[in-house]
């Protein structure tokens, strides 16, 4: 509802402008009468230097002067000069200024006596559609006295369009009126040109980047036509074209464009596709346009016949089926956009029918030209639509967004939720795995040795320091088990502490000096409470075996690190051993060398009479 006021508005304000621009302003006289002399130009012949025949006879005509059946000049004679002589007897004192609605005409003068009235047209234009204003100085005319005033007008053209002829004081409104007449006539155009280049800037960026977008296309295509076709209303050329209307009919000949690709763009808009018709209207255009141009070389006889059918008629006949059409398409889409570009069409329609019925006589020459008016209504009704489609696709764009952030949203909750399943179950997994792991360790080592001490000890075999080393050894393995689950943070000389914590006093008791070279070591990510387990196993091993069986006096162990490796050696100054024998009868050190290969390591051995040295390999990175 308040779109339609704001429409009703601005419609209104138009009316009231155009109805402005017909009434006269206060202090003007309006000249309804005047008397016209028609000469025929020789070739060659200074128009300033002409004056009024005084044998030839003077015609009355009514002003303005707009129907064919007026015409005063001869058919297929070639250019003339026309005389309108008016009389007015001015009723104030100071300038004057005379105010001409329009005129069809190449040029146009005024005399007073022998005195050429100045000009008053700021800018150059085409006369054909502006107004006309000519201002006579202080004391040219006499007060209280009829004036004879002379027009001197040189056409081509058979058939001559004149408007109201209005007097009064160069003072006052006159000039506001004749500025009212020149926006409709020059200004507008040319604001309306610079609108729809830019539009067309804008359709062809688009289609540009999006090459299935050919409604931009379409649309950049019929602004490019309207912008051409407005050329005239504007620009007059300071050189003469040649052939005679070449450059008028060129810019008049992209009108039945401008219908088609209206059209076009509204079809395509909507979605809307008819082969055989859009293939219709695009052989048309090519044919107005190619016939249009030729009238440039045509004679004078069959000229303006040929260009009203051309340019007048044929592109009112296709505009009004077109409008028909996208009525049609608008009903079936009925979207704001298809409805403001249905109406827009419909609007120059009607607007043109106006403009025929001017150039027919139907309507007063004092009327303006209103194509410009419906280039302006079809631009913005284009660009609204434009607009309602970039703002629909931005409002898609934010509603899939949206969607998308739900969705995310709810898909983020989903997998947060999963994630902690996922969590307590692996903490369950990895509580299960170390309970499996420990009592595998206490069953397989301490659960053995006690199993077996018992068996032995139930049948007398063990004496009491037999059966307090299999207690003591059962007692330093499950703390070296409870040692394994502290985290250490891959830091193995705090691994290598632990294990000299709980070892150090039993090997120094049964009389080993024990010689401690650990330093600073790489930190060993992958050292985690099993992989602990088995380095403490392994080193255990080790030294409980030189305690045991290698008849040493000291004990060393020392840590080294390459660019691969970590090693810890443990080195006595023991007998020594048969290492192949031990390992093709013995278990101790195949299980340590095991739970090196389960670590990525090795465990090697050089052992001879005064010395052994076990080396364990620990990588780096695994």
């Amino acid at each position: 509802m308040r779109r339609a006021r704001w429409v009703c508005c601005a419609t209104s304000i138009w009316c009231g402008y155009l109805v402005a621009l017909a009434q006269p302003a206060d202090h003007l006289q309006r000249i309804a009468q005047a008397e016209l002399q028609v000469v025929r130009l020789a070739p060659g012949v200074a128009v300033d230097a002409l004056r009024p025949d005084p044998a030839a006879p003077w015609q009355r005509i009514d002003l303005p002067l707009t129907r064919e059946s007026e015409q005063p000049i001869p058919r297929g004679q070639g250019s003339h000069l026309l005389w309108l002589r008016l009389r007015y007897r001015p009723q104030h004192s100071g300038a004057t200024a005379l105010f001409v609605t329009r005129a069809d005409l190449g040029e146009v003068f005024a005399l007073v006596g022998e005195q050429r009235l100045e000009d008053g047209h700021w800018e150059r234009s085409p006369r054909w559609n502006g107004p006309l204003l000519f201002v006579a100085p202080a004391g040219t005319l006499r007060p209280d006295a009829d004036n004879e005033i002379l027009l001197a007008m040189r056409t081509p053209m058979e058939r001559l369009r004149f408007g109201s002829v209005e007097i009064g004081p160069h003072a006052g409104r006159v000039l506001e009126r004749y500025q009212r007449w020149m926006f409709m006539a020059w200004t507008l155009p040319r604001v309306v040109t610079v609108l729809a280049l830019a539009l067309a800037a804008f359709g062809i960026a688009v289609w540009w980047r999006r090459r299935s977008e050919t409604p931009y296309l379409m649309l950049a295509f019929g602004m490019l036509a309207w912008a051409v076709f407005l050329l005239p209303f504007y620009y007059y050329p300071t050189v003469r074209f040649e052939p005679f209307g070449l450059y008028w009919n060129a810019t008049a000949a992209v009108l039945p464009w401008v219908v088609v690709l209206n059209y076009l763009f509204v079809a395509r808009l909507v979605g809307a596709r008819h082969l055989m018709f859009d293939t219709a209207l695009l052989a048309y255009a090519t044919v107005s346009s190619a016939l249009t141009l030729s009238l440039g070389w045509a004679g004078d006889e069959v000229f303006f016949d040929l260009y009203r059918l051309t340019v007048f008629q044929l592109p009112a006949l296709v505009a009004s089926v077109a409008a028909v059409m996208t009525v049609r398409l608008a009903w079936q889409v009925r979207t704001r956009e298809a409805v403001a570009a249905a109406g827009a069409l419909i609007v120059q329609c009607a607007l043109g029918v106006h403009d025929a019925l001017r150039i027919r006589g139907v309507v007063s020459s004092d009327n303006p030209v209103l194509v410009p008016l419906a280039a302006l209504v079809v631009l913005l009704a284009f660009g609204y639509a434009v607009m309602r489609r970039y703002v629909g696709s931005l409002a898609a764009a934010e509603q899939s967004a949206s969607m998308l952030d739900r969705q995310l949203a709810e898909r983020t909750r989903e997998l947060e939720a999963s994630h902690a399943r996922l969590r307590e179950i692996e903490r369950e997994r990895a509580l299960a795995d170390e309970r499996q792991r420990l009592m595998r360790e206490m069953h397989d080592g301490m659960g053995s040795a006690l199993m077996g001490s018992l068996m032995l000890v139930e049948q007398g075999q063990l004496d009491r320091a037999a059966v307090a080393r299999v207690l003591r050894d059962s007692i330093d393995e499950l703390k070296l088990t409870i040692d394994s689950l502290e985290p250490i943070g891959g830091d193995l000389p705090t691994l290598l502490a632990t294990l000299r914590y709980r070892l150090g006093q039993r090997l120094e008791g049964a009389g080993l000096a024990f010689d401690w070279s650990v330093g600073d070591l790489p930190v060993l990510p992958w050292l985690d409470a099993n992989a602990s387990l088995h380095v403490l196993r392994i080193l255990q091993e080790a030294l409980i075996n030189v305690a045991r069986h290698a008849q040493a006096s000291a004990i060393r162990i020392e840590t080294g690190a390459d660019e691969h490796f970590v090693s810890v050696r443990v080195v006595d100054n023991g007998r020594g051993f048969d290492v192949e024998h031990c390992l093709a009868c013995g278990h101790g050190l195949r299980n340590m060398m095991r739970r090196a290969q389960a670590l990525g390591g090795r465990v090697t051995v050089i052992s001879r009479p005064s010395e052994t040295m076990l080396c364990l390999l620990l990588p780096r990175d695994r």
